[in-house]
């Protein structure tokens, strides 16, 4: 990575997967470096990926590309992993049309958790939510 100059990711989605996955002492020295751009910019936006997603400890929402050329049939994994308790929730699914919006409403919340997406197994999301305390002061 020495030689590169910048990484410009697709989506503020994959920005954010891209940081989320990235070992502590590689982000904090390259982290400078990574940013996301408008999809028109660079990126011709013909296929399907993950725009951005909106997480907190009730609901997740999965924006993907409206524009994709191949919006369909993908199978689609959902990993939500408490990190307190290491306790694991999953959600699959087949045939999917991933053109829109895919969301998650939680019957009880969830303080603090990592979410992977995964498409035809693949990793298309990650990030973690972790829930703002109050200070003592």
């Amino acid at each position: 990575m020495e030689h590169l100059r910048f990484i410009r990711c697709r989506s503020e989605a994959e920005y954010e997967t891209l940081r989320d996955l990235l070992p502590g002492k590689v982000l904090a020295k390259w982290g400078k470096r990574i940013s996301a751009v408008n999809k028109d910019a660079i990126f011709f936006s013909k296929w399907t990926h993950v725009l951005k997603a909106e997480i907190s400890n009730k609901s997740i929402k999965i924006y993907f590309n409206p524009d994709s050329r191949a919006p369909s049939p993908f199978s689609v994994e959902t990993r939500i992993c408490e990190i307190e308790s290491g306790k694991i929730y999953s959600w699959n699914a087949k045939g999917l049309q991933l053109n829109e919006v895919l969301s998650f409403n939680f019957t009880q919340e969830i303080k603090d958790y990592q979410v992977q997406l995964y498409i035809d197994g693949h990793i298309a999301y990650s990030n973690s939510c972790i829930s703002e305390t109050e200070m003592p002061f």
